[in-house]
């Protein structure tokens, strides 16, 4: 009857094998950690973003209305509105009208101005007609009707007065567009109304008649500058 006899490992073979087994069992956990880092990297990721990365300009648009008409608006820049004064008129008779003026855009103005180019003397429609330079003998009132305020002829609280020295030429001579009369804007939203009166002066001879006084009232609005 014969017996096997195993050799057991010597204690060389049995410590190289352990430390084959953790080598494997360090390298397993090397991998297995550079693989969830891996996968972190790949899949977080995070942003920020400013929308609406536009830049829109405002506007301003002056609006004019006389004597409740349709107002006109000034997009295109200046643009000629309703006139003051229509007709024919007799000396020591005052015509009145009101203008309201407004502010229709986006942007405050951060001045608001009147002022005149020029006053032209021409003959009107028919048979006869005087010499006389119209423009020097028509007196004109600018009254703010929100603040009770007379800007011309003279700068006032409360209503106007005309003067035989506040006419068309004078106004044309003191508020060019170099030196503009100021006016307030803090209606200018909402719209302020002005009161504008013109007359000529009954002491006017026949050197008057048929002649026609055109002068030009421009009310302007900044922001800025």
């Amino acid at each position: 009857m014969s017996e096997l006899v195993q050799n057991p490992p010597s204690p060389s073979r049995q410590y190289d094998f352990g430390k084959l087994a953790r080598l494997l069992l360090t390298i397993l956990i090397l991998v297995a950690s550079i693989m969830l880092i891996s996968g972190t990297i790949a899949t977080s990721t995070t942003s920020t973003v400013n929308p609406g990365g536009t830049f829109t300009a405002g506007a301003l648009i002056l609006s004019n209305s006389v004597e409740g008409r349709a107002p006109c608006l000034s997009t295109a820049g200046s643009i000629s509105c309703d006139n003051l004064f229509p007709g024919v008129h007799q000396p020591g008779s005052t015509v009145s009208t009101r203008v309201t003026i407004k502010n229709d855009g986006t942007i405050v103005p951060d001045s608001f101005t009147l002022y005149s180019s020029f006053c032209r003397v021409h003959d009107a429609p028919g048979p006869s007609h005087g010499v006389g330079d119209l423009c020097q003998v028509t007196t004109l009132t600018i009254h703010d009707d929100v603040h009770n305020f007379c800007y011309y002829p003279s700068s006032t609280a409360g209503p106007c007065t005309a003067s035989a020295t506040g006419s068309f030429a004078d106004f044309v001579g003191r508020y060019p567009a170099t030196s503009p009369l100021k006016l307030s804007t803090d209606h200018l939203g909402s719209g302020e109304t002005f009161t504008v009166t013109a007359d000529i002066l009954p002491s006017g001879g026949n050197e008057y008649q048929g002649r026609t006084a055109n002068i030009d009232f421009t009310w302007h609005i900044t922001q800025g500058g």
